[in-house]
């Protein structure tokens, strides 16, 4: 809103002056976030160190990451954190997209090298857990194609096996395939929920 000026035509306007805030009410957008990130870095995509304004915008975009916390999106603020420091601040944006495409590339490799990790950790085949997480959808009770990611795994070798509290007792094949389930349900949920599709 700008205001009017004194003694000006009724609809003469004069432009506000001053630093940009964030106000307690203002909504705190994705677009919003991307904007400012988007005032740190040069039409080639670098970071501008010559900007006097960084600072500033810096300051504006921890803010706003913070309030995205603050109303309980902590998984957002934290994949936008770690989208600052691990390509914004150091330079690794790509000049060939925009900010927004950058973010969001950056969000599906992130997704992707947490379905590997999570692979990994439960020694299940990648490729097959890459089928049920693009299979399912955020609130499904029911898990697709999961007897066919069950008889993948090669339990023996995953996180699960070493630790020795689940290697002893009876039938670890099987209680391993159970903990299995019980904790693929929450961790597709929570992916999904934070990297989306990809």
């Amino acid at each position: 809103m700008k205001p009017k000026i004194e003694g000006g035509p009724e609809d003469e306007i004069a432009d506000l002056v001053g630093s940009t805030q964030l106000i307690d009410t203002q909504d705190i957008t994705f677009s919003e976030i991307i904007r400012l990130i988007g005032k740190l870095t040069t039409p080639s995509g670098q970071l501008d160190q010559r900007d006097a304004n960084n600072a500033e915008n810096e300051r504006l975009i921890t803010e706003a990451i913070q309030k995205l916390r603050t109303f309980g999106d902590n998984d957002n603020a934290e994949l936008l954190e770690k989208f600052m420091a691990d390509v914004v601040t150091v330079d690794k944006l790509d000049n060939h997209l925009s900010v927004a495409d950058n973010y969001q590339a950056f969000r599906v490799k992130t997704g992707q090298d947490s379905l590997g990790a999570y692979a990994k950790t439960w020694a299940i085949d990648q490729k097959i857990l890459l089928k049920v997480y693009q299979n399912y959808h955020v609130g499904d009770k029911v898990i697709n194609y999961l007897d066919e990611l069950k008889s993948s795994n090669d339990y023996l070798k995953s996180d699960w096996y070493q630790n020795p509290e689940n290697a002893m007792g009876g039938l670890p094949a099987l209680r391993y395939k159970n903990d299995l389930e019980n904790d693929l349900l929450n961790y597709l949920f929570v992916t999904k929920s934070i990297y989306g599709e990809f």
